[in-house]
């Protein structure tokens, strides 16, 4: 969270967003801005910055997910 002086909190500004998502199994930028109280279009600029750094993607019917990580029974994984 911003504070008055440009500073931000020890959280990082798209943890909150982060967590929202982990917790679903696909949301919308709307519903990401209700479950944490902010407006819709800082939590499109918070997933935009998410998606460039790899945290997030959104699927073909606009919601927002985790990527899945290969796990160990992957067998694509090496």
């Amino acid at each position: 969270m911003q504070h008055n002086d440009g500073g931000f909190d020890d959280e990082a500004p798209g943890d909150d967003v982060l967590q929202v998502i982990e917790q679903s199994d696909g949301v919308t930028a709307r519903g990401i801005a209700g479950a944490i109280g902010i407006g819709t279009e800082e939590a499109k600029e918070r997933l935009r910055r998410l998606q460039d750094a790899g945290e997030v993607e959104q699927d073909a019917d606009g919601t927002w997910v985790v990527p899945e990580i290969a796990g160990a029974d992957d067998p694509y994984a090496f």
